[in-house]
């Protein structure tokens, strides 16, 4: 058959011509989304990412290999707190056998198990029950990964969980900002949004990191306390406050936390920043940082400043009504703390996160200058925003949070933290205006009074009538909780804008307040 004789097969453009066709060219298809625009999966494993894959089989052999062979040796409960399930291990087949090996070690009344040695056998069993069973987590496995593992002692095997935690937070950080970034590029998202977004991540990033520490013997403990006792130098810092060093025996101790409270008007951040300006001057190796939620640093100075030059008032500078000698000695105060490592980070909007980031930038400064940090102060703890963990928690709940994370901070950094609370307003309806208020008063949250080692309380009487403080009398200072130490009291002279201590032996703390506190 010729060309000439073969049908003609219409094309497109006869098609349009005969009306077959739409003349729009996207009639009848479907928008389908880009690949290129999408991320398949944000959380999903990246080449590249930290990982310790040979201390996941290495960990979860000797795990198996001691089970079978020296129970005694070696149990995954040693490092349970590192690795309290399978979610850390990048292999998802290593932690789905994890979870069976901490499976075997669990007492389950409901289903009658008692716990059992982690064996190859009983973990098998184990991931069979939980419907996760497959090639990768059968038996033979199993035995393929204990075969391969050696003896590991408790030392090494918290070695390996630690490198497979820090992999993991690692990994799940950027995963987090993978996402953050993500978002980022697009114009529906704000920069509060990504501001927020970005501090939970931070947040999460802290709470992955913590390692609980691993048990401890009677023995390496008093060892390890004896060392410290035999060392030269006190084991406290001053506050440069004898009486209040005497409370606490010796001063603050790294790394312990504490809190001071009182009513608004009181002097809680006199009181501090004092401590924190003695506590540089007095060791030239220390650093101190003052986190401020609640005033700019600038009125911080001017309070130091005000007290550092006699005849000048805080209204003085602020009005700048100063005569030539005044000025002369503000210039010289300005001079005297010009060289001070009292540092600060001023936010009106402060996560745990961030002051948690203060401390360990503050960290790396001081020790590029060959100082560290030996205090932080948080001024005040009511004004840390929460994470967004327990962003719509009852109110106590997110105060609990900052309160466990100031042990944190003390802990990691390596200094003492204290942070300054709010006295409830329950305090002034007591039956006298004179009763010091006790811990119940800590605003919003018991667990300020449960995790602080030390706790003092700033009280000064006001008169009912007017709300005034009740002249002349003097401010009282009391240690309501000490965890080594004993509930005592005395009282604090105000001169110049700042606490000292009290010098007139005519008036005690019985002879002003009646009483000992409770």
């Amino acid at each position: 058959m010729s060309d000439e004789q073969k049908p003609k097969v219409p094309d497109e453009n006869d098609r349009l011509k005969a009306g077959e066709l739409s003349p729009n060219a996207f009639a009848g298809t479907k928008r389908v989304a880009s690949p290129a625009l999408h991320l398949v999966d944000s959380r999903m494993r990246k080449i590249g990412e930290p990982s310790d894959v040979a201390a996941e089989h290495a960990l979860i052999g000797s795990c198996l290999w001691a089970a079978s062979n020296s129970p005694n040796l070696l149990r995954a409960s040693a490092v349970a707190d590192l690795l309290p399930d399978g979610a850390p291990f990048y292999e998802r087949d290593n932690g789905i056998i994890w979870d069976g090996i901490l499976a075997c070690l669990v007492k389950d009344d409901a289903t009658g198990h008692t716990p059992v040695e982690h064996d190859p056998v009983a973990v098998a069993q184990h991931i069979a029950v939980a419907g996760k069973g497959k090639d990768s987590t059968s038996i033979e496995a199993l035995l393929k990964l204990q075969a391969a593992a050696s003896t590991v002692s408790e030392v090494q095997a918290r070695a390996y969980a630690e490198s497979i935690r820090k992999c993991w937070a690692k990994r799940e950080a950027i995963r987090d900002f993978r996402i953050i970034v993500s978002d980022a590029l697009s114009p529906k998202v704000s920069d509060i949004e990504i501001y927020d977004r970005a501090s939970k991540a931070a947040l999460a990033v802290m709470e992955r990191s913590i390692n609980t520490s691993s048990i401890v013997s009677i023995g390496k403990s008093a060892e390890g306390l004896f060392t410290k006792l035999m060392a030269p130098g006190n084991t406290a810092f001053s506050t440069g406050l004898r009486d209040l060093d005497l409370m606490t025996n010796g001063g603050l101790r790294e790394p312990e936390t504490s809190i001071v409270a009182a009513r608004t008007g009181i002097g809680k951040s006199t009181l501090a920043s004092g401590i924190s300006i003695f506590t540089v001057t007095n060791d030239p190796t220390a650093v101190a940082l003052y986190v401020t939620l609640e005033m700019p640093h600038e009125s911080f100075t001017t309070k130091l400043l005000a007290s550092m030059t006699p005849g000048v008032t805080v209204p003085a500078i602020r009005r700048k009504s100063l005569n030539p000698p005044q000025w002369s000695e503000l210039g010289n105060a300005v001079k005297a703390v010009m060289d001070l490592d009292l540092w600060f980070t001023v936010s009106l909007s402060q996560t745990l996160a961030s002051v948690f980031a203060a401390a360990r930038e503050a960290q790396r400064m001081a020790k590029r200058k060959g100082k560290r940090v030996k205090l932080v102060v948080l001024d005040h703890i009511g004004l840390v925003k929460p994470s967004e963990l327990v962003k719509k928690a009852p109110r106590q709940l997110q105060v609990a949070e900052t309160s466990r994370g100031l042990r944190f901070i003390a802990t990691e950094i390596g200094c003492h933290v204290m942070a300054l609370a709010q006295i409830h307003r329950d305090a002034e309806r007591q039956k006298s205006s004179e009763s010091i208020p006790k811990l119940w008063h800590l605003r919003e949250s018991g667990d300020l009074e449960q995790d602080a080692d030390q706790i003092f309380i700033a009280h000064r009487p006001r008169d009912p009538a007017t709300g005034m403080f009740v002249p002349n009398k003097a401010t009282a200072l009391v240690l309501a909780k000490g965890r080594m130490d004993e509930v005592a009291a005395n009282l604090l002279d105000f001169q110049r804008g700042r606490y000292c201590d009290w010098t007139d032996p005519t008036r005690t703390f019985q002879s002003e307040y009646g009483k000992n506190p409770d």
